[in-house]
C-alpha cells in the first residue's frame, strides 16, 4: 500500500524499515535523547515507514478516538485511514475545543476520511452525525495538510475550488476569484488569512454539529447578534421578497406582488431563474406597474433579482449596495431558497462565506471563536452578544458535572 507520498516500497526493504522503526519507537528509553526528538517525519514516532505506507495510522486513530470520545478513522463502512500529517492536525485542533462539543456532543459521532455527499467536499452529515474530510481536487494528504490560508495564491486556488460547487455562477464569475480587481469574488476573505485549511475545516464542520446539538438554527439564528436570518420559503416567503424588491419603486399593490412572487419562486428543479424576459412579461401582464417602473426601473429590477441568484455574498460588499431593502440583504442561498439577513451584521463578519446561509454563519462564527491563532482578534469581530453566547456555553459545566 502506498503511504502519504504514494511510494511503493519493496517488501524486503519494508520489513527492514519496520524493524528499524520498532527499534526506534522510543529512543528516550534507550538513552538517545528526549522522546519528542524522535518524530522527525511527523508520523507519531512511526518513522519512515509511517511516512511511506502510513504504518501505525490505525493505532493512532484508535488512541485519538479514546482521547476525545468520538470515532476517528474510516468509519463503519470502511475506507481510508487518515494520514499521520492529518492525524497530527486533528489532535491539535480537537485539543483546543471544549469536550462538551466532542465526547458530550450527541450530534457528533466521529471524523471520517472521505465520503459524504459525492465525496467532493468536506462536510458534516447530520444523518450520520459524522464529519467527512475530503481532500480538495484529490490532493495527496501531505499537500493538503500544508495548504495555508495565509498564502494569497493558495487562498485564491481554494476559493476557485469552492466557487466551482455553486449554482448561478458563470465560468467567468467562478474564475474571477483568481483576479486582483477590487470586485473579485472571494470565499474565505482576508480576515481569515492565516493557519492551515484543514485546521479551519475541522473547526467549521464540528461547528455544524454544535449547531445541530443546540438547535441553534431554529432557536437563535433570527437574533440580531447572529445576523437576524430569515428564511423566505414557499409562496408566502416569495411574496415577502417580491414586496421588498418592489417597495423602493412605490409598488405595493398585492396583485403585482403576487405576480412577481410567482416568477421568482424556485421551479420544479428547485432553481430560482431570473432572465431578461421578466421585464417584458411584467410590462405585458402588469401595464400599470410597468409604467411606474419605466424602462430604467425594469432593467434595474431584473439586474438586482438576477444578482441575488448569483451567490452575491462572494462579492467584496456581499451585494449589499444593490440587494439591501429596509436594512435586510436578500439573496438565494446555496440550497436554492430565498433568505435574508441584517445588513448591519456584516460589521461583525469574519468571512464572506459566513453570509452564504444561516447555518454557515454559525459554523464560521464557531470556528472563529475557537481559533487558537487569532482567536482574540476574531472574537472581537463577532457581535459582543454572540461572543458572550459562545463564551458562556464554553464555561458551562459538562452534563455529568451539572447533575452532581
Amino acid at each position: 500500500m502506498a503511504g502519504e507520498a504514494g511510494v511503493q516500497v519493496p517488501q524486503a526493504l519494508r520489513t527492514a524499515l519496520d524493524a528499524w522503526a520498532a527499534g526506534a519507537e522510543n529512543p528516550a528509553e534507550k538513552g538517545n535523547g528526549p522522546a519528542a526528538s524522535r518524530d522527525r517525519f511527523g508520523t507519531g514516532g512511526r518513522g519512515l515507514p509511517g511516512l511511506l505506507w502510513n504504518k501505525g495510522a490505525k493505532r493512532r486513530e484508535g488512541e485519538l478516538s479514546t482521547k476525545y470520545g468520538i470515532e476517528i478513522g474510516p468509519g463503519p463502512a470502511g475506507g481510508t485511514h487518515f494520514s499521520h500529517s492529518e492525524i497530527n492536525k486533528i489532535d491539535k485542533v480537537l485539543g483546543t475545543l471544549p469536550r462538551r462539543d466532542l465526547a458530550d456532543n450527541k450530534s457528533l459521532r466521529g471524523l471520517v476520511r472521505g465520503g459524504g455527499q459525492g465525496g467532493l467536499v468536506s462536510l458534516f452529515d447530520p444523518d450520520t452525525s459524522r464529519v467527512h474530510i475530503q481532500h480538495p481536487v484529490g490532493l495527496p494528504a501531505w499537500l493538503y495538510t500544508r495548504l495555508q490560508r495565509g498564502s494569497g495564491w493558495q487562498r485564491r486556488l481554494m476559493d476557485l475550488g469552492a466557487a466551482a460547487g455553486y449554482d448561478g455562477l458563470s465560468i467567468g464569475q467562478r474564475c474571477s476569484v483568481l483576479g486582483r480587481s477590487r470586485d473579485r469574488r472571494q470565499v474565505m476573505g482576508k480576515v481569515l488569512s492565516h493557519g492551515s485549511l484543514l485546521s479551519w475545516t475541522l473547526r467549521h464542520e464540528i461547528g455544524h454539529s454544535v449547531d445541530q446539538q443546540h438547535q441553534w438554527l431554529l432557536t437563535d439564528s433570527a437574533k440580531p447578534e447572529f445576523g437576524g436570518w430569515q428564511a423566505h420559503l414557499g409562496s408566502y416567503g416569495c411574496r415577502a421578497v417580491a414586496r421588498a424588491f418592489l417597495a423602493p419603486y412605490g409598488i405595493t399593490e398585492e396583485g403585482a406582488i403576487h405576480w412577481l412572487a410567482h416568477r421568482i419562486a424556485p421551479d420544479s428543479e428547485g432553481v430560482v431563474r431570473v432572465n431578461a424576459a421578466l421585464a417584458s412579461d411584467l410590462t405585458r401582464d402588469l401595464p400599470e406597474a410597468g409604467r411606474t417602473l419605466g424602462q430604467s426601473g425594469l432593467r434595474q429590477l431584473v439586474r438586482d433579482l438576477g444578482l441575488a441568484t448569483e451567490q452575491p455574498w462572494m462579492l467584496p460588499k456581499g451585494g449589499t449596495d444593490r440587494l439591501t431593502r429596509d436594512g435586510r440583504v436578500y439573496q438565494v442561498d446555496q440550497y436554492g431558497s430565498w433568505c435574508s439577513y441584517l445588513a448591519s451584521a456584516r460589521h461583525h463578519g469574519v468571512s464572506p462565506y459566513q453570509f452564504s446561509s444561516a447555518d454557515e454563519f454559525f459554523a464560521e462564527s464557531y470556528a472563529a471563536f475557537h481559533d487558537p491563532v487569532a482567536g482574540t482578534t476574531l472574537r472581537r469581530r463577532l457581535h459582543p452578544d454572540a461572543a458572550t453566547w459562545f463564551k458562556d456555553r464554553t464555561q458551562q459545566p459538562r452534563p455529568e458535572e451539572a447533575s452532581c
